[in-house]
């Protein structure tokens, strides 16, 4: 395999890895709707909110995460990604409320366009 072709296998692999996080996320927030009602003493409208919040994030994070890859470079953009989605997944189990939850939601959106 050629060095173009291993680098592009190596960031499209990214990018699908990225897309299969939101996918995972979105599907226990789906999931398990009254139990993170439960968790974030909140009601299941509440809970479909914070899943918004991811949608709002990605397109917040437009403006953020472009400059961030031309100036730091794709590896640092990735990195920052990966450890936005391990915030937001940690994040979705001890948020004490959905304030925060929504917070950490954005944050996930964030991952995501990283």
């Amino acid at each position: 395999m050629s060095v173009k072709k291993h680098r592009y296998a190596a960031m499209a692999s990214t990018v699908y890895f990225s897309y299969f996080m939101m996918g995972i996320g979105m599907s226990l927030l789906a999931q398990f709707k009254p139990q993170f009602a439960s968790l974030w003493h909140s009601s299941i409208s509440e809970v479909l909110s914070v899943v918004s919040a991811v949608g709002i994030g990605g397109i917040v994070s437009i403006l953020i995460t472009g400059p961030i890859s031309d100036h730091f470079g794709r590896r640092v953009s990735a990195v920052i990604g990966h450890l936005l989605w391990a915030i937001y997944y940690i994040g979705l189990l001890y948020a004490p409320n959905f304030a925060v939850a929504y917070i950490i939601g954005i944050l996930g959106g964030i991952a995501n366009s990283s």
